[in-house]
């Protein structure tokens, strides 16, 4: 869990480790298969850059946005998705998982 600042230039969330928080990490994440980000209301992860690996999994909970909320991410530079990265999203009413169908831009 981030609560705070890491100025490192690179952070690797590996097989079934786990990456969340509120606070910095100045460099590129990349969340490899098996990695999980945790995103969670109230707190936001500030980020350079993110990759989410092939099997990699974010996990959030999405409601209705309540006025000076923060953002859940901030991602400053390029953000990566492979074509399967898992996207669990826990709705208001109902929990829905789904996998994202990510292409490449050209």
């Amino acid at each position: 869990m981030v609560d705070g600042s890491l100025d490192s230039a690179t952070v690797s969330v590996g097989n079934t480790a786990n990456l969340g928080g509120s606070g910095d990490l100045a460099g590129a994440v990349t969340v490899t298969s098996g990695g999980n980000l945790n995103l969670q209301s109230g707190n936001t992860l500030n980020v350079g850059s993110l990759v989410l690996d092939s099997g990699s999994n974010l996990n959030t909970a999405l409601g209705a946005a309540l006025a000076g909320d923060p953002a859940l991410i901030s991602v400053a530079g390029n953000l990566t998705l492979a074509a399967t990265s898992t996207l669990p999203i826990s709705a208001a009413s109902a929990p829905v998982s789904t996998t994202w169908p990510a292409t490449a831009a050209p």
